[in-house]
């Protein structure tokens, strides 16, 4: 699920992942704890909702995410092309251009 021809990112994953006292797992855990779905109706605030187009996890719960966001002022959705699962390293510019688009149009 990483991108080809970037054996940096997976390189620099695979070191924090076995880093001693780490837990690669936990970050996952974590997540799965929190019960997102009790929540999301109380953010009102403007709300962006970035997504990488290769990421085949977290890119078809959008609509989901999208439609719980009921209260929210608004929401701006964002698919950044050739993306995948590391996205915040892979495309950092593409990233930080949709973030500040959004706090600049808001």
């Amino acid at each position: 699920f990483y991108p080809e021809g970037r054996p940096d990112i997976l390189t620099r994953f695979i070191r924090d992942a076995i880093a001693p006292g780490v837990d690669p797992v936990e970050g996952h855990r974590a997540c799965a704890r929190y019960v997102m779905e009790d929540r999301i109706g109380l953010i009102t605030s403007p709300t962006l909702l970035i997504g990488a187009s290769s990421d085949p996890f977290a890119l078809p719960e959008i609509p989901r995410l999208r439609s719980g966001l009921v209260n929210a002022a608004s929401v701006t959705e964002v698919v950044i092309a050739d993306g995948h699962i590391p996205l915040m390293e892979e495309h950092p510019v593409e990233v930080a251009n949709a973030v500040r688009e959004f706090l600049t149009s808001e």
